[in-house]
C-alpha cells in the first residue's frame, strides 16, 4: 500500500482525534479495519482511542500484538506507538520499540529517535552508548557532544563518582574532539558544555579565561559575564568583580543580578580589609547595612551610610505610590532596634500628616498609597496591638470607606482589602471572635465581586472557606483564579483535603484526577523541552530541565492525590472485588516517604507581621507537611493491608509471598497508626494563620473508634489465614470477627458521637462542620469494614444459595445447598454495616434540616461600623445562602452514596 493511500485513510481518525471526538475516532479506526483488517497503523490509533478512554488493558493488548521482534513497521504505525505510549506515560516502551526499530532499520534517523527514548527514561549511560554510535556511524559532531553530555549528566548523578571519574572522562573527550574540530561558528553548544565540564570540575579560572577570549558563536552576553561574575564569587576575586559589575549596570542599569553581585562585590572587598568607606559609596547603602548587620567584625564603621530607618524614610517618601513599596522596606526591617523603630514612626507620622493636609491631583491616588504603605509599617511594628478595641474598629471603618469608593484603583483596592481582613483574622486566630471573622469573609467577598484582577482577596477567601468547609464557593473560586500547569503543585494545598473531609468523595476523585494528571503534562512537557535541548545544543538547560522533572516526580502533592484516589474509589467507587484489591494494591514497588519534598508555596497569601512571625510560619510548614504525610501513609498502609488479605486467594501471587506481604502490611498499618496516636494528641487543632493549609482534622481521626473494628477485621484475617493454611476448620469465628451485637454497639456509638442539633458542639457557629466531617470518617470506616468482611468471605470460598434439581416429573425443584456457617455469619455482619449505615443516613437527614437554623451563622456582624456596614449587608445574603447549601450539599452527598454503596 502507497504511503499517500494509507494517510488519506487515516486522515479521519486523526482529524476527530485532534478535534477530541475520541467516539468518532474509534468509529472511523473501524471502518478502515473492517476493510483493511491489516492495517497496522489503524490498530494502534485504536489503541490511542483506548488509552483516551481508559481502557488501558485493551490497549496494551492491541499494542502487544504489533509491537513485537523482528516486525517492520511504517513511519505512520511507529509515529502512532509513540502516541500511545506517551499518552499512557510509559515511556519506556517506546525505548524497546525503537530498539527493535534500529535492529530491523539501523540508519540515522532510527538511532537519534532511539537516543532521545532514553532522554525520556533518564538512562544515561545508554545515552551515552548511543550518542557514541551515531558519531561513529554517521561522524555528525552533535552526536559527540551528546555523548559527553550524557557523561556530564552521570557526573550529576554521581557526585562521588564525578569528581573522580567522570568530569575527567568528559573532558578529556571534550578536549580530543574540539581540538579535531574546533568551536562550531554561530553555536553556543561548545561552549555552554565546556563551562558544564569545567564548573563541575570546579576550575573557575578557567571558565574565566574561557569567557575573555573573543566568541563567535550565538551565547549572549549578559549570560557571559553572569557566568564571569559566579566564578569571581566562587573564588573570592571581589574586586574584578567590581569592575565587571558596575561596567554591566552602566550598560543594563535594571539588571537585578549584577546589582546583588555589586553589593556582593562591596562587602568582600570589606571583609577582605579593602578600605570601606571608598567601597560603601555608589551602593545600595541599605543591603550593606543588612548583610553586615551579623557580621562578626564590629569594628567596621558604618555609619558613613546614615541610619537605617533614615534611609528607609526617604525611600518610602519617593517611592510611596508604587505598590511594591513596602514589600521593598519590609526585608530591612529586621536591622532596626526598638529605638530606630520609634524613629521611623514618627517620623511617617508627620509624613501622613502633611500629605492627608495637602491637595491632592486629580485621578492620582497619593493619599491611599501614603496610608496603605503607613498603616502596614505601623501594623508591622506592632502599634496595632496598642490600639483600643474602639479605635481598631474606627480603622477598619476607614478603610471600609476608602475600599468602597467608586474612584479607587484595584490595585489600590485589593492592597486595603488585604490590610483590614489581616486586623480581622488576627482577631479570630487570638481572640476567637468569629463575628468580626465572619465580617472579613463579607468584605473579600465583596471585594472579588468588584475586583477582577486582586487574586489575594481570592486566596484568603479560600482558605477561610477551607476551614469552615465550604466546598462550594472553594471550588468557585479556585476556577476563577485560573491556576495554570506547575502552579497547582504550589498552590493545590489550599483546597486538597477540603472534599473528602466533607464527605464528597465523587468531587474529591475529579479534583485529584485533576491534579494528578498535572504531573503527567508537565513530566511531558519537561521531557519534550530536554529533547528539544539536547537537539538545539542548549546544554546549560539539561541539568535544570531534570532537577525540575525530578522535583515534580518527587512532590508530595503527587503521591497524595494518587493514594487518596486508590484510597476514595476503592471504598466508594469500585464494586468488583478484584478491581478492588488490584486497585488498593497500586505499584509494586515501595514507596520511600523521607524523598518526597515539600512544594508548597504557603507565603501567597502576603503577610504583615513582625519578623518573629517568619519562626512560626517556618514551624507551622514543617507540621503542616509532617501532617500531610502521615494522613497519606495512613491511607496507603489502610489499602495496602486491605490488599494484602485479597491477594491470599489471588493464583497469580505465589503462597509464600501472599502470606508474607499479609503480615508486613497488617502490621505496617498498625505501626504507623499507633505512632500517629502518639505525635498527635486528640485536642490539636487546626492552625488558624492565614497561610496554614486547609485542615485535615488528622488527629480527630485517629483518636476516634473508627479504627476499632478496622484493626479487629485485619488481626482476624491474619489468624483465619494461618489456620486455614494449617488445615483447621475454623468453627468459632464470632470470637475473630467479634459478635454482631459488638459491632452494633461499635458502629452505634461512632453515629452517636456525631453532634447534632440538639447538641451541639461548644462553638455554636458554623457548627455543622464538625458532624460533615465526623460522617464522612465514619462513613470511611464503614466502607472498609464491608470491604473487609467481604474479602474475608471470599477466604472461604464462593457461596450458593440454592441448586436447580430435575426430579422424575421432569420439573426442577429448588434445593437448599447447605451453605458454609462463617459465611452465613460474615453475611450478618454485612447486614449490620448496612443497618449502621441507614442509621447514619437518618441522622444526616437531621443534619441538613439543621443548616436552615438562624443560629448557624453569626447574626450581629459590623454593628459598631457605622453607615459602612451596609455594605457588609448587600453581600450578606449572598454568602449566607451559599454556606447553608454547602452544608446541604455535602451532607446529601454523603446520604447519596450510602443509598448506592450500602
Amino acid at each position: 500500500m502507497s504511503q499517500a493511500i494509507l494517510e488519506r485513510r487515516l486522515r479521519p481518525i486523526y482529524d476527530a482525534l485532534d478535534n477530541l471526538n475520541t467516539k468518532k475516532a474509534l468509529q472511523e479506526a473501524d471502518k478502515v479495519l473492517k476493510k483493511h483488517p491489516d492495517t497496522a497503523a489503524a490498530r494502534v490509533l485504536k489503541a490511542f482511542c483506548f488509552i483516551r478512554n481508559e481502557k488501558l488493558s485493551e490497549a496494551i493488548e492491541i499494542l502487544d500484538s504489533i509491537d513485537v521482534p523482528g516486525a517492520k513497521h511504517d513511519a505512520n504505525t511507529i509515529l502512532a506507538l509513540v502516541s500511545c505510549y506517551k499518552e499512557a506515560v510509559i515511556p519506556e516502551r517506546i525505548t524497546r520499540l525503537y530498539e527493535r526499530v534500529c535492529e530491523v532499520e539501523p540508519n540515522e534517523a532510527n538511532y537519534t529517535q532511539l537516543f532521545m527514548s532514553h532522554v525520556r527514561t533518564r538512562e544515561f549511560k545508554k545515552q551515552q552508548l548511543i550518542g557514541m554510535k551515531l558519531f561513529k556511524e554517521f561522524e555528525h559532531t552533535p552526536y559527540y557532544y551528546w555523548g559527553v553530555m550524557a557523561v556530564i549528566m552521570q557526573a550529576i548523578e554521581n557526585e562521588q563518582l564525578g569528581k573522580k571519574m567522570l568530569y575527567p572522562l568528559a573532558e578529556k573527550m571534550f578536549d580530543t574532539q574540539i581540538k579535531k574540530t574546533g568551536y562550531t561558528k554561530g553555536s553556543g553548544a561548545e561552549l555552554e558544555l565546556e563551562i558544564l565540564i569545567l564548573e563541575g570540575l570546579e576550575k573557575y579560572e578557567n571558565v574565566i579565561e574561557l569567557l575573555k577570549k573573543p566568541l563567535d558563536n550565538r551565547t549572549p552576553v549578559i549570560f557571559i559575564n553572569q557566568k564571569r561574575a559566579d566564578c569571581y564569587v566562587k573564588l573570592e576575586k571581589f574586586e574584578d568583580l567590581r569592575i565587571l559589575s558596575e561596567k554591566m549596570l552602566e550598560e543594563f542599569s535594571d539588571d537585578w543580578i549584577m546589582w546583588k553581585h555589586r553589593i556582593e562585590a562591596t562587602i568582600g572587598l570589606i571583609k577582605q580589609g579593602n578600605d570601606h568607606k571608598k567601597n560603601l559609596l555608589g551602593t545600595s547603602r541599605l543591603e550593606i547595612i543588612k548583610k553586615f548587620n551579623d557580621f562578626e567584625n564590629k569594628t567596621i564603621d558604618l555609619s558613613v551610610l546614615g541610619k537605617p530607618e533614615d534611609l528607609i524614610f526617604d525611600f518610602i517618601q519617593k517611592f510611596y505610590t508604587r505598590p511594591t513599596c513596602f514589600n521593598d522596606v519590609q526585608i530591612y526591617f529586621p536591622i532596626l532596634s526598638s529605638s530606630s523603630k520609634s524613629s521611623l514612626i514618627k517620623s511617617l507620622d508627620g509624613w501622613i500628616k502633611e500629605i492627608s493636609e495637602n491637595d491632592e491631583e486629580e485621578g492620582k491616588e497619593t493619599k491611599v498609597w501614603a496610608i496603605i504603605v503607613y498603616e502596614r509599617i505601623r501594623r508591622v511594628f506592632g502599634e496595632w496591638e496598642k490600639l483600643s478595641k474602639l479605635e481598631q474598629r474606627q480603622l477598619l471603618q476607614q478603610f471600609i470607606a476608602q475600599i468602597i469608593q467608586p474612584s479607587i484603583s484595584e490595585l489600590a483596592q485589593g492592597a486595603l482589602s488585604n490590610l483590614a481582613s489581616s486586623g480581622l483574622w488576627d482577631s479570630w486566630r487570638k481572640e476567637d471572635n468569629i463575628e468580626q471573622f465572619y465580617e472579613m469573609i463579607l468584605l473579600l467577598e465583596y471585594v472579588a465581586q468588584h475586583n477582577e484582577s486582586d487574586p489575594v482577596c481570592k486566596l484568603e477567601l479560600i482558605r477561610a472557606y477551607a476551614h469552615m468547609g465550604n466546598t462550594v464557593r472553594v471550588t468557585a473560586l479556585t476556577k476563577s483564579l485560573d491556576i495554570k500547569s506547575v502552579q497547582n503543585d504550589t498552590l493545590g494545598y489550599l483546597s486538597f483535603p477540603i472534599f473528602e473531609v466533607a464527605g464528597r468523595f465523587n468531587l474529591a476523585i475529579i479534583v485529584n484526577t485533576q491534579l494528578s494528571v498535572i504531573y503527567d503534562q508537565a513530566e511531558k512537557e519537561i521531557t519534550e523541552s530536554n529533547i528539544a535541548a539536547y537537539k538545539n545544543g542548549k546544554f546549560e538547560q539539561v541539568p535544570r530541565l531534570y532537577a525540575l522533572s525530578e522535583r515534580m516526580s518527587k512532590s508530595s502533592q503527587a503521591v497524595g492525590c494518587d493514594v487518596l484516589n486508590r484510597y476514595l474509589s476503592s471504598l466508594f467507587v469500585l464494586d468488583d472485588l478484584d478491581g478492588i484489591i488490584t486497585t488498593c494494591y497500586g505499584d509494586e514497588e515501595p514507596i520511600n516517604w523521607s524523598e518526597y519534598v515539600d512544594n508548597r508555596d504557603l507565603n501567597v497569601i502576603p503577610t504583615t507581621e513582625n519578623e518573629n512571625y517568619q519562626t512560626i510560619l517556618d514551624d507551622m510548614k514543617s507540621r503542616t507537611f509532617k501532617e500531610y504525610i502521615d494522613v497519606i501513609r495512613l491511607r496507603h498502609s489502610i489499602c495496602r493491608a486491605v490488599s494484602s488479605v485479597g491477594r491470599i486467594t489471588r493464583s497469580d501471587v505465589p503462597k509464600e509471598q501472599s502470606r508474607k506481604q499479609l503480615i508486613d502490611e497488617i502490621d505496617a498499618f498498625s505501626k504507623h497508626l499507633e505512632q500517629c496516636q502518639k505525635d498527635y494528641q486528640s485536642f490539636d487543632v487546626a492552625s488558624r494563620l492565614p497561610q496554614s493549609p486547609a485542615p485535615l482534622f488528622f488527629a480527630q481521626w485517629i483518636h476516634s473508634a473508627c479504627f476499632k473494628s478496622i484493626q479487629r477485621f485485619f488481626e482476624a484475617s491474619k489468624k483465619i489465614v494461618e489456620q486455614l493454611d494449617a488445615g483447621n476448620q475454623i468453627e468459632n469465628i464470632e470470637s475473630l470477627l467479634g459478635s454482631e451485637k459488638d459491632l452494633e454497639i461499635e458502629l452505634n456509638v461512632l453515629i452517636d458521637s456525631i453532634p447534632s442539633p440538639d447538641r451541639k458542639p461548644s462553638s455554636t457557629y458554623f457548627w455543622l462542620r464538625e458532624p460533615i466531617c465526623a460522617s464522612s470518617r465514619i462513613l470511611q470506616t464503614l466502607a472498609i469494614t464491608k470491604i473487609q468482611l467481604r474479602i474475608i468471605s471470599r477466604l472461604f470460598g464462593s457461596e450458593k444459595k440454592v441448586e436447580q434439581v430435575p426430579t422424575k416429573s421432569k420439573k426442577n425443584v429448588q434445593i437448599p445447598v447447605k451453605t458454609n456457617p462463617n459465611i452465613e455469619f460474615i453475611n450478618k455482619l454485612l447486614e449490620q454495616i448496612k443497618k449502621s449505615a441507614n442509621l447514619l443516613s437518618e441522622k444526616l437527614g437531621k443534619l441538613i434540616g439543621a443548616a436552615g437554623e438562624e443560629d448557624l451563622l453569626p447574626n450581629k456582624v459590623a454593628e459598631d461600623l457605622g453607615t459602612t456596614r451596609l455594605v457588609l449587608e448587600t453581600v450578606r445574603p449572598t454568602v449566607d445562602s451559599r454556606i447553608r447549601r454547602s452544608y446541604v450539599m455535602a451532607l446529601e452527598d454523603q446520604q447519596t452514596t450510602i443509598q448506592s454503596r450500602f
